[in-house]
């Protein structure tokens, strides 16, 4: 610039001007040489101090940080050595403390040659246990580690005296300090000196009477074995005691006590302190040590005060520290050469663009007008003042225009800004009417808006604050978090902690308060709070500001019904799992009685007692349904079953009861009905009890009647009965998809108003009152059974007249099962199939017309004819006419002419169908073969079998019946045999249960599957106590353990986390636990034990040989190392817990198989 400047001056003969504006450039380029070298020294100079401060703080950083690794290091290593003492003079004590529990220990008449024994077994255990005896009360050792002073007199040792006259509830253990053990040195006849260390405590019998006490010597010399496991060549351990050398380094002249410093200062004096840590110190020999020392405390009941030091010479600890020192100074060195360089380089880059700067603006001070300034390239920062500079004067000139067009623009906002005001204005009505007319309490309170941040200014308040807090308006607006004072004092330091994030986040809080005197009314209440802050734009305002919108509500009464829900369902939880525990002992036992050799009276009896005990059960669960529906809890589980074996188990229930009053009960499922189905069987069949139940007790004569069917068949043919068009529709084709039915109860009883038909399925009510003191109940069932049938993707109704009976119907929705279902089903009747017997006659003699329909849904099935009379000369009558019938079935109603059933069987055989109750009236009668006798209720697979039998005289082939017999026999022989090894090993099995009647049933039922008695425990202590006498026995563990959750002493869940992380998953037993509550979260806490498995009481007989099959295979696997993966473990718990968890919110147990004597 000062070139071209210069020309134009010469270019208009101006030579003084040309000769200044040299002189100008000289003048520069000094100034910039000037500025060029300060800048270079100045540069240096910041250098050359920053890098000696960098040197001394990295050095002595890395120095100290380095020492004090060396430091830290030899602590550790002193409490290692601590940690180590004490977990092993600990696990001493409890081989002590074990011993002086066993129970034949604590018998005075126990010999003493087999406390010798178990002496010796435990010595074995520990390779440092020098000597293991008893002492009576008088100090004379009974017995002794292999003898060993058995007989001497140890009443003076203080290991003896320091225990007797023990506490039976606290007993003291003793731990001695090191001494010489020269009684037992000469005993042993050891020349070398022997140190031991002490660990006794007392033995009381079984009265809790003090006999004596249980001493045990340790050689000290395992100190030798943690000085070599845990420390370095160049390390050296002293354990020392207030007075005296326990271990000190072998290789070394410190060897003395006299020879450790003890001054105030010391390690020494620091680890009696109970202090740890480290320090450098100098020893007696005059060399310096970095010393680690720690005190060693104690683990759980023993403390030992021992002083751990180890020491290294400083020589050795900081020679990795003196050595970063010289490379450091090396390093520093070249970097200050090439500070020096490189701060004339830079200096010289940063100075060059300031000269031409410098000439520019000089020009812009001589020229009259504003002149472009020149560019300057090749610096950006340099060339953005350049073209900032030229912006600059351009906006200058364009500022005016600007400003005339701003003051338009101003004055059209304004306009708007009045006209935003009153829509503002007119909203702020409109929601402070709408705050003021509800119950919750609307609050908006505005941060930082004003001369004070900090200040909190109160913007809104409905007028519902006041009636729910009590504090008036005006106080709020003096302070708007006046409030937090009445929140109570257990919430208000979680409430004030999490009110303080309020400007940055949401909060949704509950919390309780007590009002003042404003509030309406004044008790406490809960109240639940929810906030959110809204940030104002700093952009368009000189400040920010937060807004924070608040809504209080008063939930003080949903908070007291969800308390008195949780209140009734914990009640409701507890009763049902005091009275499932003796339930489950019946059900046990009944189920072992069936396996026994009953008759057939007897059988069927105790099928009965069984069912009547199935059914307490469903009673109990009905009471938790009723909480876990009103919680939302409740879930349908979706298992294959027969629908037709659950009609026939509820009639065969409910018969007793209704037979009693003098009442028909009978049932049936359509032909029409696909029978193999899946869903929640027993809900379903809770819902088909609770309706039948209530039918019998609401009818004094007639009958009860049980129809499945379709739903369209019903709506088709209108009374839901068998028709004779059915046989067209037979057999069916099974496939997938659902089925939906319509189940109803029909009685002949007292019926309903229709007035009153509205109130019957509401809780805890009835059609009249006077029906509730005649016949009782809650009016909880119907109300069950509505919730129950919803789910179930159904409705229920009800039909009725006074005087007329009732029909109580409702309907559901089931999936048919596949083939796969089939042959997996509970059931076992996969591959029995009953002969048809197409184009026979059957004759039924019976004067209940309902008859027919029980009877058609066995024969029509089958390809048979019905034909029905109503008495026995009627039939006989058709015979002699010269119809014929292969078989007739007979009602009880005729047996009194018994000369007449003799005449009607020369012509045909007869199947006569009795109550259980006048069995005896029809065993004169029968005759193999020829006159056999059904049960009624009748079940239709039964009938069908007896029909079939009857025919199979003439031309039919063998019984059905013997082929079920038959394949369940063989069935049962292939599982007996899974629970043997090919060598004859069986199954081992431990039950833990408290509750002596389930300890005789479980235990009797595992050892009929098992062949062997299962060994059983009283609680979680006795179960450990027996794995660890067997360990010491050296006898193999148990392959599984079933264990009660609910226990004295020790519970089921302490029991199983102990035996989790005592022994290693390779030797564990597989552990399934057994409880009667049945909650998800039951479940949930004993997964989390680590417990591999969860049976529900009470458990069915197949269900605990399925769940030994499964475990015992896996604990075979792991005991042969052969570990299993995660998807196989998975699986292996899926086969027993996957149903159990379906069914934890059902409280049932899944159905169980029919038995052979059932069918026989």
């Amino acid at each position: 610039m000062a070139e071209i400047t210069r020309s134009a001056a010469f270019n208009q003969g101006n030579i003084p001007g040309a000769l200044a504006m040299a002189s100008q450039r000289f003048n520069l380029t000094v100034v910039s040489t000037r500025m060029k070298t300060r800048l270079a020294i100045a540069m240096f100079v910041v250098s050359v101090i920053m890098l000696g401060v960098s040197v001394g703080v990295t050095a002595g950083v890395l120095v100290k940080h380095l020492r004090r690794n060396s430091g830290e290091a030899l602590y550790r290593r002193a409490f290692g050595v601590s940690v180590t003492y004490d977990q092993l003079l600990f696990e001493r004590y409890s081989d002590i403390r074990i011993i002086a529990s066993l129970k034949h220990i604590r018998d005075p008449t126990t010999p003493d040659s087999e406390l010798q024994l178990l002496l010796d077994d435990t010595k074995a255990t520990f390779e440092f246990y020098s000597w293991i005896g008893i002492a009576n009360m008088n100090g004379i050792v009974r017995a002794a580690t292999n003898g060993v002073l058995a007989g001497f007199n140890v009443s003076a040792r203080p290991w003896y005296k320091e225990c007797l006259d023990a506490d039976p509830d606290n007993p003291r253990p003793y731990l001695g300090d090191v001494h010489d053990a020269l009684l037992l040195q000469g005993a042993l006849q050891l020349k070398e000196r022997l140190q031991l260390v002490d660990v006794s405590m007392p033995l009381f019998d079984m009265n809790g009477v003090q006999i004596g006490v249980v001493g045990a010597h340790l050689d000290i010399n395992l100190g030798r074995f943690i000085e070599k496991t845990a420390l370095n060549a160049d390390e050296h351990l002293y354990v020392l005691t207030e007075n005296a050398m326990v271990q000190a380094p072998r290789t070394v002249d410190d060897k003395l006590f006299e020879d450790v410093p003890r001054g105030e200062d010391s390690a020494f004096a620091k680890a009696g302190q109970g202090l740890s840590g480290y320090h450098v110190e100098e020893w007696p020999s005059g060399t310096r040590y970095l010393v680690g020392y720690t005190q060693a405390k104690g683990y759980r009941d023993i403390t030992l005060g021992w002083r751990i030091l180890v020491r290294k010479a400083t020589s050795d600890a900081y020679a990795t520290s003196k050595q970063v020192i010289k490379i450091l100074g090396i390093t520093y060195l070249f970097l200050g050469l090439v500070l020096v360089v490189s701060s004339y380089m830079v200096a010289h880059l940063t100075t060059a663009p300031l000269v031409q700067i410098s000439r520019a603006a000089d020009s812009i001070r001589k020229r009259a007008a504003m002149p472009n300034i020149p560019t300057v390239k090749g610096y950006d920062e340099i060339a953005r003042l350049s073209y900032s500079l030229n912006a600059l004067i351009n906006a200058l000139i364009l500022r005016e225009l600007h400003l005339k067009r701003a003051n338009e623009d101003l004055r059209d906002k304004i306009e708007l800004i009045k006209l935003t005001e009153n829509h503002l204005r007119e909203s702020e009505e409109n929601f402070r009417s709408l705050t003021d007319s509800i119950q919750e309490a609307f609050i908006i309170v505005e941060v930082g808006n004003g001369d004070n941040p900090s200040r909190e200014n109160l913007l809104h308040l409905s007028p519902a604050f006041t009636k729910m807090f009590g504090i008036p308006i005006s106080e709020m607006h003096r302070d708007p978090t006046c409030w937090l004072g009445l929140v109570f004092d257990c919430d208000r330091p979680e409430v004030v902690a999490a009110f303080e994030n309020r400007m940055e986040t949401s909060l949704s809080l509950t919390f309780r308060v007590h009002p003042g005197p404003l509030a309406e009314p004044q008790a406490p209440r809960h109240i639940a709070l929810r906030t959110h802050p809204s940030r104002i734009d700093s952009s368009k305002h000189q400040f920010v500001y937060v807004r924070v919108f608040g809504v209080f509500q008063d939930i003080t009464e949903l908070k007291m019904a969800q308390l008195e829900s949780m209140n009734k369902s914990s009640w409701v939880r507890q009763v049902g799992h005091e009275i499932r525990n003796p339930l489950a002992a019946t059900f046990t036992m009944i189920h072992l009685l069936l396996e026994t050799e009953l008759t057939q009276e007897q059988t069927d009896l105790l099928l009965t007692i069984k069912q009547s005990n199935d059914n307490s059960l469903t009673l109990i669960n009905s009471i938790l349904d009723l909480a876990k529906l009103e919680a939302g809890e409740m879930t349908l589980e979706n298992i294959p079953f027969n629908l037709c074996a659950q009609t026939e188990d509820v009639l065969e229930l409910m018969a007793p009861q209704a037979q009693a009053k003098g009442l028909r009960v009978g049932g049936y499922v359509s032909p029409l009905v696909h029978p193999w189905v899946k869903g929640d069987s027993l809900r379903l069949r809770q819902v088909i009890i609770n309706l039948f139940t209530n039918a019998v007790k609401f009818t004094k004569t007639g009958h009860v009647l049980l129809r499945i069917e379709l739903a369209e068949e019903h709506n088709a043919d209108g009374n839901g009965r068998v028709n004779d068009q059915m046989e067209q529709l037979l057999p069916q084709q099974e496939g997938d998809g659902d089925v939906y039915i319509r189940v109803s109860v029909s009685d002949t009883g007292i019926g309903i108003a229709p007035g009153n038909q509205g109130k019957l399925f509401k809780e805890f009510q009835q059609a009249e009152s006077s029906t509730s003191r005649m016949y009782g109940g809650t009016g909880l069932g119907l109300s069950i059974v509505r919730r129950l049938v919803q789910m179930m993707g159904g409705e229920v109704g009800i039909v009725s007249a006074v005087g007329r009976g009732s029909t109580f119907w409702f309907t559901a929705r089931l999936a048919k099962q596949t083939q796969m279902d089939r042959l997996n089903d509970q059931f076992e009747e996969v591959g029995v199939v009953i002969v048809r017997c197409d184009g026979k006659r059957v004759m039924l003699v019976s004067k209940w017309k309902v008859m027919a329909e029980i009877v058609g849904c066995a024969v029509i099935p089958l390809g048979g004819e019905l034909v029905m009379v109503e008495s026995l000369e009627a039939g006989l009558e058709r015979i002699n006419r010269g119809e014929s019938f292969h078989v007739a079935l007979v009602d009880e109603a005729g047996l009194s002419d018994r000369i007449m059933i003799m005449t009607l069987a020369k012509h045909v055989p007869i199947a006569v169908i009795s109550t259980r109750e006048n069995r005896e009236k029809v065993r004169g009668l029968v005759q193999p073969d020829h006159i056999v006798n059904v049960t009624d209720p009748i079940k239709v697979r039964r009938l069908q079998t007896e029909i079939v039998s009857l025919m199979s005289g003439k031309d039919m082939p063998v019984s059905p019946s013997a082929q079920l017999t038959k394949l369940r026999a063989e069935k049962r022989q292939q599982q007996e045999a899974g629970m043997v090894l090919q060598d004859g090993t069986r199954i081992l099995v431990m039950l833990v249960e408290d509750n002596l009647i389930n300890q005789k049933a479980v235990g009797k039922q595992l050892e009929r599957i098992t062949g062997a008695p299962p060994l059983i425990a009283g609680d979680g202590q006795a179960c450990l106590d027996i794995l660890t006498s067997l360990e010491a026995e050296q006898k193999p563990l148990p392959d599984l353990i079933f264990m009660d959750v609910c226990m004295p002493v020790m519970d089921g869940l302490t029991a199983c986390d102990t035996l989790v992380q005592k022994y290693p998953e390779e030797r564990r037993p597989a552990i399934v636990m057994m409880t009667a509550n049945a909650l998800p979260e039951d479940y949930a806490r004993c997964m989390q034990m680590g417990a591999d498995s969860y049976l529900l009481k009470p458990a069915s007989r197949d269900l605990l040989k399925e769940t030994m099959s499964v475990w015992w295979r896996v604990v075979r696997e792991r005991r042969l190392g052969r570990r299993r993966s995660a998807s196989s473990q998975s699986l292996a718990r899926s086969v027993i817990v996957e149903e159990t968890i379906a069914r934890l919110s059902g409280e049932k147990e899944k159905p169980k198989p029919p038995s052979v004597e059932e069918d026989s």
